[in-house]
């Protein structure tokens, strides 16, 4: 019973969460650390700019490698 309401929580919530937002960060885009990762590891992200700020023929998405 505890995992059938945890999975109805889960999937409550979800829908309500965003990944955080880059604007105003200072320096370089994403400077890279000499901080590695395990071998055979690959990290993906996405994001796109919101439509307020970018003007109206600007429609770029970005994607993190």
């Amino acid at each position: 019973m505890k995992r059938i309401i945890l999975t109805c929580l889960f999937l409550c919530f979800v829908f309500v969460l965003s990944a955080q937002l880059t604007y105003g960060t200072t320096g370089l885009l994403h400077a890279p650390s000499a901080e590695m990762q395990k071998d055979k590891t690959i990290m993906l992200g996405a994001n796109f700019m919101n439509k307020e700020i970018t003007p109206p023929t600007w429609y770029y998405h970005t994607y993190n490698y």
